[in-house]
């Protein structure tokens, strides 16, 4: 599987907003551009230290939620990777 939207260092990417997860040694990276205005996502890119199961999830996740509220997305977020927390 190809996957979208990995960043292998998220110091360059300039994301407007973040979520950062944990869980024991992995992580999650989220960022996303949203526009400030409309509170909607224009990109979204990720990284991760976890499985390749989890890098398949987060590469779907962030194809889907451009376009949505930045809210939505965060509900989302915690809902799909509920194993991890803030």
């Amino acid at each position: 599987m190809t996957l979208y939207n990995q960043l292998f260092d998220e110091r360059f990417y300039p994301a407007t907003n973040t979520l950062f997860l944990k869980k024991q040694d992995q992580t999650i990276f989220i960022g996303f551009k949203v526009d400030a205005q409309t509170q909607i996502i224009l990109d979204c890119k990720w990284k991760t230290t976890d499985t390749d199961e989890t890098k398949k999830r987060l590469s779907l996740f962030s194809e889907e939620v451009i376009g949505h509220l930045f809210q939505t997305a965060r509900e989302m977020t915690l809902e799909q990777f509920r194993e991890f927390s803030l």
